[in-house]
């Protein structure tokens, strides 16, 4: 396994491209209450997500998983450190600020869905985009595209009570993807869903992924995480370790060499892996 990664950021911008990335955290903590009862639920977190990357976090309950996705996506703001958002630092913007960079540019996928129960399918997805202007027409457009793209366009003008849990969270996660998103997270988005809906859905996060988008996705299932390009662990509320590519490479790399055949047999484990998650 990798070295742990919570240490200090050397910079604020990508190190191989220069490009500023999507999401920067930086020595970020998150405390609730005072004395005896200050709970520590993330403690000098640091993560640097760049455009077109899918990472996984995983870790026990409790851990801090979902603290780490509510600052990303601005819902939360750290006790101290700091989270940007495409270099810009959500603590320090007012609240309709934050909440008009949540509309245009993350797309969050709730563990319990949080659709609006007195809207149907369709509008709860194009619900954002009207928020933020777009004409009715243009934005119930964009929410059947992505109603198709999760594989639930023939639940458009149903209401939530009328929905599986399954289908619920299909809609949850096309209302993120709608509209030009730049930063997915995902909180448990198969935890409600069957092997095939939840292949499906990990198929969309990585199109959208290799399409640009930075994807932060919360599991507990290892076959889920392997769509990722890498994946964090989080335990008692500090990152404390980080797998990727380059453990593929060390498992099929014999006698300090990386001979064709095994960069072959890297490349078929990566490929079985996104392909037959179920198998693993």
């Amino acid at each position: 396994m990798a070295a742990a990664i919570n240490r200090a950021m050397p910079s604020l911008t990508c190190l191989d491209t220069g490009e500023q990335p999507i999401l920067t955290i930086v020595d970020a903590t998150r405390t609730h209450g005072d004395g005896a009862r200050r709970v520590v639920a993330l403690s000098h977190a640091n993560l640097i997500l760049r455009s077109g990357e899918f990472v996984a976090v995983m870790g026990p309950s409790g851990s801090g998983k979902s603290t780490l996705l509510n600052l990303a996506g601005g819902l939360d703001t750290p006790s101290s450190g700091k989270v940007l958002v495409e270099g810009r630092d959500l603590a320090s913007l007012n609240v309709a600020r934050r909440a008009a960079i949540r509309r245009r540019s993350i797309g969050y996928v709730f563990q319990d869905f949080n659709l609006l129960p007195s809207l149907n399918a369709i509008e709860n997805v194009s619900f954002p985009l009207e928020l933020d202007g777009w004409p009715i027409c243009k934005a119930r457009k964009a929410a059947l595209e992505a109603l198709r793209e999760t594989g639930v366009a023939e639940l458009a003008l149903r209401r939530p009570e009328d929905m599986s849990g399954g289908q619920a969270q299909r809609v949850a996660i096309a209302r993120a993807l709608v509209g030009r998103r730049r930063l997915l997270l995902a909180d448990e988005p198969t935890g409600a869903l069957d092997s095939a809906a939840g292949t499906k859905v990990m198929e969309v996060l990585r199109s959208r992924a290799d399409a640009g988008c930075a994807v932060l996705m919360v599991t507990h299932e290892p076959r889920f995480a392997a769509w990722a390009d890498r994946t964090v662990f989080i335990r008692d509320g500090r990152i404390t370790d980080e797998t990727g590519a380059t453990d593929f490479d060390e498992l099929f790399t014999c006698d300090g060499e990386d001979d064709d055949d095994a960069g072959d047999a890297r490349n078929s484990s990566q490929q079985n892996f996104r392909n037959n998650p179920g198998e693993q």
